[in-house]
This record gives C-alpha cells, sequence and structure tokens, in this order.
C-alpha cells in the first residue's frame, strides 16, 4: 500500500527540511521549513503535562487527552511538511509520507516499523515503535510510560491518516522490552476484536518490514 521508493523519497526530503532548522536565541525565534516552530522540553512533555492532565481529568482521560493532542501534532506536522514540499516544488509521494519521518527526527522515537500494511478489506497497519526519550524519562522516574506511548502513537496516526486522507485511530497491543505494538485502522475496525495470530509474532517474522529511521539520505 506505500511503495518503498515513496518512502525513500520521503526520507529524503525529511532530512532536508530538518537541515534547515535555525535558532536565533536573541530574538526568540525557532524556524524550520521557512515557518516557525517551538521547542518542547522532553522532561515537561514526558513528565509535567501528564501530571497536570491526571490531577484534572484522572488517568484515563489524561491518557486519552495525551492521544489526542499527540494526533492532533501529528496531523499538524504533515500539512505542515506537504506545504513546505509543495513550496519546494516536490508535491509527489514525498511530501505525502515525510512526516511519518517526524517523530524520529524530533526525538520522539528511534526507530518505526511498519511490520504489515492493508488496504482490503480495509485499510489497517501494523506498526512497531521503538522507546524513545519520553519513554526513557519516565521509566527513569520509575513512572509508568503509557503516557508517553499514548502520545507517539497519536502522533503516528495523525501522519498516516493525513497522508492517506482516511480517518483513523490507534490500538495499542502488549510489546517487548524497549517497543510497543499499535493497530492504526478506522475507529470502527477497532471497536471488534483483534485475534490475529501476527499480532504477537517476533519481528523477523515479518519479512517485508518497513524501517522508518531518520538520517541522512
Amino acid at each position: 500500500m506505500i511503495e518503498q521508493k515513496h518512502l525513500d523519497e520521503a526520507r529524503a526530503a525529511a532530512w532536508r527540511y530538518w537541515q534547515t532548522l535555525e535558532r536565533d536565541p536573541g530574538r526568540g525565534h525557532v524556524t524550520a521549513g521557512n515557518g516557525p516552530v517551538v521547542i518542547v522540553d522532553a522532561q515537561a512533555l514526558a513528565i509535567t503535562l501528564p501530571e497536570i492532565l491526571d490531577d484534572l481529568l484522572g488517568g484515563a482521560g489524561s491518557n486519552l487527552t495525551i492521544y489526542s493532542f499527540g494526533k492532533s501534532y501529528g496531523v499538524a506536522a504533515a500539512q505542515h511538511f506537504q506545504t513546505w514540499s509543495v513550496a519546494q516544488g516536490k508535491d509527489d509521494e514525498s511530501g505525502r509520507y515525510g512526516a511519518l519521518y517526524w517523530p524520529m527526527h524530533a526525538g520522539l522515537a528511534p526507530r518505526v516499523t511498519i511490520l504489515e500494511a492493508h488496504a482490503v478489506p480495509h485499510v489497517r497497519f501494523l506498526i512497531e515503535i521503538a522507546d524513545g526519550v519520553l519513554n526513557q524519562i519516565r521509566s527513569a522516574r520509575g513512572l509508568d510510560t503509557k503516557p508517553a506511548r499514548m502520545f507517539v502513537s497519536g502522533v503516528v496516526s495523525g501522519a498516516l491518516a493525513t497522508a492517506l486522507e482516511r480517518p483513523l485511530e490507534a490500538r495499542e497491543l502488549p510489546g517487548t522490552k524497549g517497543s510497543y505494538r499499535i493497530v492504526v485502522a478506522p475507529a470502527e475496525i477497532l471497536a471488534q476484536d483483534l485475534e490475529d495470530p501476527a499480532l504477537a509474532a517476533p519481528i523477523e517474522s515479518f519479512r517485508n518490514a518497513i524501517v522508518l529511521e531518520a538520517g541522512a539520505p
């Protein structure tokens, strides 16, 4: 459903985008892709925000809000990247899929692996996400990493939904040490029981897995 050559183009475009990051501390400006961006302290995102939301909304409400925040961020990142790509004369698949590399470049995850992707009978992705800095900060404090996982799951589902122009959501699955898995699909599909042996299979069993990582093209 997503061709490797298009992801290669997207990876190269994402690398070029992040090379435009510039800071001007004297004026309090940070830009990337010819537009303003905001740098958020990782500890504030990993510790302070979940604590505030937990106090206000309780654990379940906090996690849902963090997921929604992550998804909104993923959608905004994808739209911003597409706009930048068009301005660069790259109105192609690199602009469509470039934001899939956002979590890696922004430090949210070192690696995202698409284990399976299906278009019929409905769109569904099985994705493995390596623990990023937010998980590590919470783990170092002896805290549950659920809020960090929910945020990154939201970012990934938002970027995919924007790229494919489909309403998609994410559901987390049990993972292994150092990573976790999500299913990204339409909400009505996620509401069903996903009894599929592949969901628990080791990563080595997926021959055509697509690995997304940041870095020079």
